[in-house]
């Protein structure tokens, strides 16, 4: 993945970011710090390789049971 050096929380804010213009997340955070490597998934670029990759790992249907 070309993104390696990214922390996970910037991985998976970058994929959300390339479903599409009608998908926004919005992150939690009590820390400036946090607020702004959030901001930096903007920059990462995912490829298509990436993406699957990322899709095959964590399948839509894998997550299960209540939010808390």
């Amino acid at each position: 993945m070309a993104s390696k050096e990214s922390p996970p929380t910037q991985i998976c804010l970058a994929c959300f970011f390339h479903q599409g213009d009608d998908i926004f997340p919005t992150p939690g955070t009590r820390k400036i710090s946090r607020l702004e490597e959030n901001v930096k998934a903007i920059d990462i670029t995912l490829s298509d390789e990436d993406l699957s990759l990322l899709d095959q790992s964590f399948p839509i249907d894998s997550t299960t049971g209540g939010r808390y």
